[in-house]
Protein backbone atom coordinates (compact mmCIF):
# COMPACT_ATOMS: atom_id res chain seq x y z
CA UNK A 1 0.00 0.00 0.00
CA UNK A 2 3.18 2.32 0.02
CA UNK A 3 4.20 4.06 -2.36
CA UNK A 4 2.53 7.07 -5.00
CA UNK A 5 -1.05 6.97 -4.27
CA UNK A 6 -2.83 6.76 -7.12
CA UNK A 7 -5.84 9.25 -7.72
CA UNK A 8 -8.94 8.92 -5.73
CA UNK A 9 -7.46 5.71 -3.88
CA UNK A 10 -8.04 5.30 -0.21
CA UNK A 11 -5.96 3.97 2.39
CA UNK A 12 -7.45 0.79 4.15
CA UNK A 13 -5.71 -0.90 7.05
CA UNK A 14 -6.13 -4.55 7.21
CA UNK A 15 -8.21 -4.49 10.25
CA UNK A 16 -10.95 -2.66 8.58
CA UNK A 17 -13.91 -5.13 8.44
CA UNK A 18 -16.10 -5.29 5.17
CA UNK A 19 -18.70 -3.52 6.67
CA UNK A 20 -16.81 -0.35 7.53
CA UNK A 21 -16.06 -0.12 4.16
CA UNK A 22 -19.89 -0.49 3.10
CA UNK A 23 -20.39 3.29 5.02
CA UNK A 24 -23.34 5.35 2.95
CA UNK A 25 -19.79 8.27 3.48
CA UNK A 26 -17.59 5.59 1.49
CA UNK A 27 -20.23 4.36 -1.43
CA UNK A 28 -21.84 7.77 -2.01
CA UNK A 29 -20.52 11.35 -2.95
CA UNK A 30 -22.23 14.47 -3.06
CA UNK A 31 -21.84 17.94 -2.43
CA UNK A 32 -21.38 19.27 1.55
CA UNK A 33 -22.81 22.17 0.65
CA UNK A 34 -26.14 23.26 -0.66
CA UNK A 35 -26.12 23.71 -4.67
CA UNK A 36 -26.88 27.05 -6.45
CA UNK A 37 -30.20 26.98 -5.72
CA UNK A 38 -29.67 26.64 -2.28
CA UNK A 39 -31.47 23.22 -2.26
CA UNK A 40 -29.61 20.58 -0.87
CA UNK A 41 -29.41 17.25 -3.74
CA UNK A 42 -31.38 14.54 -4.39
CA UNK A 43 -29.42 12.25 -3.03
CA UNK A 44 -29.94 12.99 0.75
CA UNK A 45 -32.58 11.50 1.75
CA UNK A 46 -31.20 7.97 0.20
CA UNK A 47 -28.17 8.74 2.09
CA UNK A 48 -29.81 9.33 5.20
CA UNK A 49 -31.15 5.90 4.62
CA UNK A 50 -28.28 4.21 3.39
CA UNK A 51 -26.84 5.43 6.81
CA UNK A 52 -29.63 4.14 8.89
CA UNK A 53 -29.50 0.50 7.61
CA UNK A 54 -25.50 0.82 7.88
CA UNK A 55 -25.85 2.27 11.75
CA UNK A 56 -28.22 -1.32 11.88
CA UNK A 57 -25.89 -3.55 10.41
CA UNK A 58 -22.83 -2.45 12.88
CA UNK A 59 -24.87 -2.75 16.03
CA UNK A 60 -26.48 -6.16 14.99
CA UNK A 61 -22.84 -7.22 14.30
CA UNK A 62 -21.36 -5.84 17.93
CA UNK A 63 -23.78 -7.61 19.25
CA UNK A 64 -23.20 -10.73 17.74
CA UNK A 65 -19.53 -10.66 19.02
CA UNK A 66 -20.98 -9.99 22.48
CA UNK A 67 -22.87 -13.32 22.16
CA UNK A 68 -20.62 -15.20 20.92
CA UNK A 69 -17.68 -13.75 23.72
CA UNK A 70 -20.66 -14.76 26.51
CA UNK A 71 -20.77 -18.10 25.09
CA UNK A 72 -16.85 -18.96 24.88
CA UNK A 73 -16.67 -17.43 28.45
CA UNK A 74 -19.56 -19.92 29.67
CA UNK A 75 -17.70 -23.03 28.00
CA UNK A 76 -14.22 -22.06 29.72
CA UNK A 77 -16.04 -21.70 32.83
CA UNK A 78 -17.52 -25.06 32.58
CA UNK A 79 -14.34 -26.54 31.40
CA UNK A 80 -12.29 -25.43 34.58
CA UNK A 81 -11.91 -27.94 37.09
CA UNK A 82 -13.50 -27.05 40.48
CA UNK A 83 -10.79 -26.01 42.92
CA UNK A 84 -9.58 -27.82 45.94
CA UNK A 85 -10.00 -26.48 49.34
CA UNK A 86 -6.65 -25.84 51.26
CA UNK A 87 -6.41 -27.67 54.70
CA UNK A 88 -6.95 -25.39 57.56
CA UNK A 89 -3.53 -24.49 59.36
CA UNK A 90 -4.49 -26.22 63.33
CA UNK A 91 -3.79 -23.15 65.67
CA UNK A 92 -1.61 -23.72 68.48
CA UNK A 93 -2.98 -22.17 71.65
CA UNK A 94 -0.53 -19.02 72.99
CA UNK A 95 1.47 -19.74 76.00
CA UNK A 96 1.09 -17.29 78.80
CA UNK A 97 4.53 -16.14 78.94
CA UNK A 98 3.80 -14.94 75.03
CA UNK A 99 0.59 -13.29 75.81
CA UNK A 100 2.43 -11.22 78.59
CA UNK A 101 5.60 -10.56 76.31
CA UNK A 102 2.81 -9.22 73.37
CA UNK A 103 0.98 -7.34 75.65
CA UNK A 104 4.32 -5.57 77.13
CA UNK A 105 4.92 -4.54 73.61
CA UNK A 106 1.67 -3.14 73.03
CA UNK A 107 2.46 -0.88 76.08
CA UNK A 108 5.76 0.14 74.70
CA UNK A 109 4.72 1.17 71.59
CA UNK A 110 1.36 3.00 72.73
CA UNK A 111 4.27 5.05 75.62
CA UNK A 112 6.49 5.59 72.25
CA UNK A 113 3.49 6.99 70.04
CA UNK A 114 2.56 9.08 73.14
CA UNK A 115 6.49 10.19 73.95
CA UNK A 116 6.49 10.99 70.14
CA UNK A 117 3.52 13.10 70.33
CA UNK A 118 4.38 15.00 73.34
CA UNK A 119 7.74 16.16 71.46
CA UNK A 120 5.61 17.39 68.23
CA UNK A 121 3.01 19.31 70.14
CA UNK A 122 6.19 21.30 72.20
CA UNK A 123 9.09 21.55 69.67
CA UNK A 124 6.84 21.79 66.06
CA UNK A 125 6.98 24.36 64.04
CA UNK A 126 3.80 26.00 64.37
CA UNK A 127 1.99 26.76 60.72
CA UNK A 128 1.09 31.03 61.06
CA UNK A 129 -1.34 32.60 59.38
CA UNK A 130 0.54 33.22 56.23
CA UNK A 131 0.66 29.36 55.53
CA UNK A 132 -3.33 29.39 56.33
CA UNK A 133 -3.79 31.88 53.80
CA UNK A 134 -1.98 30.44 51.02
CA UNK A 135 -3.02 26.85 51.67
CA UNK A 136 -7.08 27.74 52.47
CA UNK A 137 -7.66 30.98 50.56
CA UNK A 138 -5.19 30.80 47.23
CA UNK A 139 -4.04 27.13 46.47
CA UNK A 140 -2.94 27.86 43.12
CA UNK A 141 0.10 29.15 45.06
CA UNK A 142 1.59 25.81 45.38
CA UNK A 143 5.19 27.37 44.87
CA UNK A 144 4.70 29.78 47.87
CA UNK A 145 3.13 27.07 50.10
CA UNK A 146 6.27 24.71 48.70
CA UNK A 147 8.56 27.72 49.80
CA UNK A 148 6.85 28.37 53.01
CA UNK A 149 7.34 24.59 53.73
CA UNK A 150 10.69 24.82 53.08
CA UNK A 151 11.15 27.28 55.37
CA UNK A 152 9.47 26.06 58.43
CA UNK A 153 11.43 22.55 57.72
CA UNK A 154 14.81 24.29 58.10
CA UNK A 155 13.59 26.41 61.20
CA UNK A 156 12.45 23.30 62.63
CA UNK A 157 16.09 21.60 61.98
CA UNK A 158 18.10 24.89 63.68
CA UNK A 159 15.32 24.58 66.77
CA UNK A 160 16.21 20.58 67.30
CA UNK A 161 20.56 21.40 66.57
CA UNK A 162 20.00 24.28 69.14
CA UNK A 163 18.01 21.65 71.78
CA UNK A 164 20.46 18.57 70.82
CA UNK A 165 23.50 21.73 71.96
CA UNK A 166 21.76 22.38 75.22
CA UNK A 167 19.55 25.82 74.48
CA UNK A 168 16.16 25.20 75.34
CA UNK A 169 13.25 27.49 73.39
CA UNK A 170 10.23 26.62 71.69
CA UNK A 171 10.40 27.64 67.62
CA UNK A 172 8.05 30.58 67.11
CA UNK A 173 8.65 32.46 63.83
CA UNK A 174 6.85 35.36 62.39
CA UNK A 175 6.97 36.50 58.68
Amino acid sequence: MLGPKKKNQRYVSPSTSRLELDHPISRHSFPIFPGSEGQWPDLVPSFVEAYKKWDADVAAQKKSKQKEKDKMKKLKKQQQKPKREKKKKKTTKKTNKKRIRTREQERLKKQRQRDRLKWRLKYEVEKDTLTNILERKLPGLSIAVTVHRIARILAFFCCTQARAAGVEFTARYQW
